[in-house]
Formats: structure tokens, sequence, C-alpha cells
């Protein structure tokens, strides 16, 4: 090493000593961010992206990249994606299985990791690199898209507050309509069976999308004729880079009171939260998923003596689903109508078809009929006209008395697959935005309940100086950032990861 580059070391080293120690760690921090989409098959996430990576680059001055995870899937397996849409569709889903199983469950993910480490390491001289020290980049990786929630899981843990994840939502009828007009005409009978496998796949590497959206900071909701995609996603990035004076609408003030709620839930299977308010979107009350007690309410910490499932034995509903199986397969038995060693099987049978969806059997009141009953206490003719928010699609029992309580809107997150919602009361309720006369229930849109703090919460009082005053959109840091020195570090240990597993395959491939 040459004496005049020694000198320019030593000397950026003695300055670094030299300068207050919070300056030093500020200089650590970059305005890359990473952001992610999820949606269900048929869902135009190319849409998302285009206008996603174009507002970025011409209103905040991003350099944005596009990140495919399919593309890993086909390159990595070293076989050539089919020209035909359904074909494309199905191999990348078996391919991306057998990655997972290999490596994996979030090796899709650390692909991505890998990628944009690798671009950051080119842009950086290897003294530096070797030193630690990366230049901040104004730079964007656009992740489309992920189908399995240890991919988010991953990319979290990895990128922290410099990542994001958006969660469009597209009704199951504009979706399977945009399938169809990909496909060939004998490929079309197969696309419901293909969304549901896409949703959900019931096996630990499969497609698993419905557990990854509920896990976004931003909900999206697209339909055929909505044509405020940009608007949506700038207000988006006003939040991100915290542009101007943002409050909250009240949808996402009612949803955050909601998840809240939730949270004071000790049921053993979820933890659920609503919150209804009037026409007008005043808040009238809260409920969550809890054992009654007597007096009224639920039972609560310090309230009075704990006698819910977690203190005597079990889930009441899983126990009792229990009690009726073995019941029958001993009926069966004793008829000579199965074998004993057909026992099991029967039992295995009874359970996955039909006695796994029944939900009449618990202790807990539903966090939606809690909300409606103290509403009703309160507020008396309140509630009618108004919304219900909720963490999770209403069941069917809950239905009926939101339909009872003359409420309109019902707005949610997670999905609730044994619902029979549609089924038993189409009379009454209906997933389609544009009817109404019936109560509509809709998918949420806005800030995550997550991440509500996040995007709303100030981290300095400066808004004062920003009143009258006009920011160049073009300078603004993202609101919340992460420092380059853990960033390489946390890359590394997925990239060595990475080197190590395929190592060890050609290896076997060589035996």
């Amino acid at each position: 090493m040459g004496a005049e580059k020694l000198n320019r070391i030593e000397y950026e080293e003695r300055t670094d000593k030299e300068k207050d120690s919070s300056h030093v760690l500020d200089s650590t921090y970059t305005d890359e961010i990473v952001i992610a989409l999820c949606g269900q098959l048929g869902t135009d996430l190319k849409f998302i992206q285009k206008t996603l990576y174009d507002c970025l680059t011409e209103d905040y001055g991003y350099d944005c990249e596009e990140i495919s995870l399919s593309s890993y899937i086909f390159e990595k397996k070293g076989i050539p994606a089919p020209k035909n849409a359904y074909d494309r569709i199905v191999k990348g889903m078996e391919l991306g299985n057998q990655l997972r199983e290999e490596f994996s469950t979030h090796i899709l993910a650390d692909y991505a990791i890998q990628h944009i480490s690798d671009t950051r390491i080119q842009e950086t001289k290897q003294t530096d690199i070797e030193k630690g020290k990366f230049q901040s980049r104004r730079k964007c990786f656009i992740i489309n898209s992920l189908k399995h929630p240890e991919e988010y899981r991953q990319l979290q843990k990895t990128y922290e507050n410099a990542f994001y994840l958006l969660g469009i939502f597209s009704p199951y009828e504009d979706r399977h309509k945009s399938l169809q007009k990909e496909f060939h005409k004998k490929d079309c009978d197969k696309i419901d069976t293909l969304i549901n496998r896409d949703t959900a796949e019931d096996i630990q590497n499969g497609q698993k999308v419905e557990d990854v959206f509920v896990h976004a900071d931003y909900f999206i909701r697209t339909s055929s004729g909505v044509t405020d995609i940009t608007e949506k996603i700038n207000y988006f990035l006003t939040l991100l880079f915290d542009y101007g004076i943002n409050t909250p609408t009240l949808d996402e003030r009612a949803m955050y009171q909601a998840t809240s709620a939730g949270a004071n839930s000790a049921c053993l299977s979820r933890q659920v939260g609503a919150c209804i308010t009037d026409a007008d979107g005043n808040i009238l009350s809260i409920g969550w998923n809890d054992v009654p007690s007597f007096g009224g309410g639920v039972y609560q910490r310090g309230k009075s003596e704990d006698e819910r499932c977690y203190k005597t034995g079990g889930c009441a509903n899983t126990l009792r689903k229990e009690k009726i199986v073995n019941t029958i397969t001993s009926i069966l038995l004793k008829e000579n109508i199965i074998d004993e060693n057909r026992v099991e099987d029967t039992a295995k049978i009874l359970k996955k078809n039909g006695f796994k969806d029944l939900i009449e059997f618990a202790r807990s009141i539903h966090a939606e009929m809690h909300a409606i009953i103290i509403g009703s206490q309160n507020t008396a003719r309140k509630m009618i006209g108004g919304k219900l928010y909720c963490t999770t699609y209403p069941c069917h029992n809950c239905a009926r008395h939101i339909v009872l309580a003359g409420i309109k809107e019902v707005y949610y997150i997670e999905p609730y697959r044994k619902s029979l919602c549609m089924e038993l009361h189409k009379d009454a309720m209906t997933e389609q935005e544009s009817e109404t006369n019936k109560v509509r229930i809709l998918m949420y849109e806005g800030v995550a309940p997550k991440s509500f703090m996040k995007f709303y919460q100030l981290i300095k009082d400066d808004r004062k100086e920003k009143v009258g005053k006009g920011e160049d959109k073009k300078k603004l840091s993202p609101k919340h950032r992460i420092s380059l020195r853990a960033l390489h570090e946390k890359e590394a240990i997925t990239v060595k990861y990475i080197e190590s597993k395929e190592k060890n395959r050609k290896e076997l491939e060589n035996k």
C-alpha cells in the first residue's frame, strides 16, 4: 500500500476519533429503502410496482431497482420459464416449493438480500469495505412479490425500519377475470384451484400469501374502475418520508383502536379486536374475544377471579370437538361399521372434514359481539348506520348480530376461512364495494395498525418549522433509517449461508 493511501486512511481514522460520537453514528445511516409487495394471485402487482417506481424516481429522486423473486426460482433451478401463463405459474409454484424444501422457507428473500448486498459492495472501495465504511445511497429496491411469511420475516430482520411491506387487495372476481385474460381457454377451469393454492397451500414450504399479507405496513384496496392508485401510493410515500404534516384517517384511527382492543384477549386460538363507530366516524365502543364474566363484561386482570380457558384445561371448543369425534368413532366401532384398526384414520377424516371448522362450542364471546353489546348499552341507537372495524373477517355467528344492529359497513384485515357469512347471509351482506343496499364487508385500507405509531408519531419536534415552508422531496431522508455498518454485517450472514448451502449441494451432486 502506497504512503499517500496509508496517510489518507490514517487521516480518516484520526478525524473520526476527533468527531463527536453522535455525528459519527449519524454518518453511518443510509437513505436506502426496501419495499416488498404482496397480493393474491391475479392482483395487478406490476401496475403497483410501476406506479411506486415512477413516484419514487420522479418525485423523490430515487434510483429504483425491481427484484422479481419468481425469476430467482427459474434461474436457480436452471430451467427456462414457460411462455404459457398457466404453465409458468404452476411450474413456478412447484420449483419454489422445491427450493424452500432444499434450502429454507426464506431462501427467495435470501437471494434478494444477496443481490442488494452485492450492489452495495460493487459501489464501495475495498479499503472501505474492510473498515466497514459504506456511503448512503438514495436507492430503493422493490421486491415483487412475497409468498411465504418467512420471506417477510427474513427481510424484516435484515432491514428493520428500512423495510416496508405493501399489502395489495383485489376482489376475487377481479382477480379471476384478470387470470382469464392471461390463460388459454383450456386452463380457465383451473383458476379457482390455483388461487386457493396460492392463498394458503397446506404444506410447510408452500405458497402462503394470506399469512404474508397480514404483516403489511400499508394496505391498498384495488378493484375494477379504481383510478386513485397513484394518490394512494403517494400518500404512503408522504408518510415514509414524513413530508408535510399528516394525521390519521377515521378508518386508520378506528382500526388502530380495534387492534389495541384485541391485545386484551386471553383466547387460546387468536386475539381479535373490534371497534364500532357511528356514521360520522365517532368511536362508540370497542370489544375483544374473551370469556364473559358474572355481572357483565369479560374477565380482566385484577377485576375478578380468573376462570378463563388457559386456567381451566384448554380451549373449550377444541375439547368439545375432540369429544364429539371420539363419540362418533365409538358408535361406528360398536355398530361394526368400522373395525378397530380404522378408528384412528376415521377420527382424522372427521377432524379434517367439517369438524375443524366448528366454532359453536367456544366459551369466549367474539370481539364483534362484545363491541355490539357494549355499544348498545352505552349509545342507544347511534350504532345504526355505523361501521365496524375488526382485525379479522367476521364469522357467521357474528354476521347475524352485525345485520341486526344496523351496522352498514365492516372492515377487516385478516381473512377467516371458517366464516360462512356470504353463504348464510348473502341476502343482507356483500363483499362488493359497489352494492350499497347490503352490509358491505370490505378489506381495510390505509396504514396498518402495527405501523400506526411508526408513521404518525413525531420523532422530532419540527412541525412549526415545516409550516409555510415548501420541502424539497428530492432532499428528504426516510423518517426511519438503518445504520450501514450493522446492515452490512447482517447481509453478510445471509450471503455466507447461501454460499455454504450451494457449496454443499454441488458437493452432493458431484458424488
